[in-house]
């Protein structure tokens, strides 16, 4: 575990041990995972959108639909634009977990597999769009995006 909680509400309290509250650590998963879910409460209910994220700096931006539940309600004219709503960093804790399970000694005794799934998010090559104009480039940033 490195660093500490700035407070409470980010302290990892299942598999404390687990808990790293680093910031470059953090950025490395932010950057390394664009899939989010973000979570917000209307009208006392709990809400849960998953969307895509990135990070730029000490902020994470993601992409809201405009029909979205989880945006404030607004204009006619700004219902005809993307949304993108960002957040600063100011608190932070990742729960870090790799390798294979650490199950107790009796349950290697019973006749249940056990292990990991390892899973991989990539970039594959980019496809464009049958109708666009002939002669058309792809832009630099779109050929150069990776992941972290």
């Amino acid at each position: 575990m490195t660093a500490q909680p700035y407070s409470d509400r980010v302290r990892v309290r299942r598999h404390h041990e687990r808990g790293d509250y680093d910031m470059p650590t953090i950025h490395a998963v932010l950057d390394a995972m664009p899939m989010c879910s973000v979570g917000y409460i209307i009208d006392g209910r709990p809400y849960v959108t998953p969307t895509l994220q990135w990070r730029e700096g000490e902020h994470v931006y993601w992409h809201g639909s405009s029909a979205s539940r989880m945006l404030r309600p607004i204009t006619q004219q700004e219902l005809k634009a993307t949304t993108l709503m960002f957040m600063p960093i100011e608190e932070e804790s990742a729960k870090i977990r790799t390798g294979q399970p650490l199950d107790d000694d009796d349950d290697y005794a019973l006749p249940i597999w056990g292990g990991m799934l390892p899973v991989r998010m990539q970039v594959l090559p980019s496809e464009p769009a049958p109708r666009n104009l002939e002669g058309v480039e792809m832009p630099e940033h779109v050929s150069a995006f990776k992941f972290g």
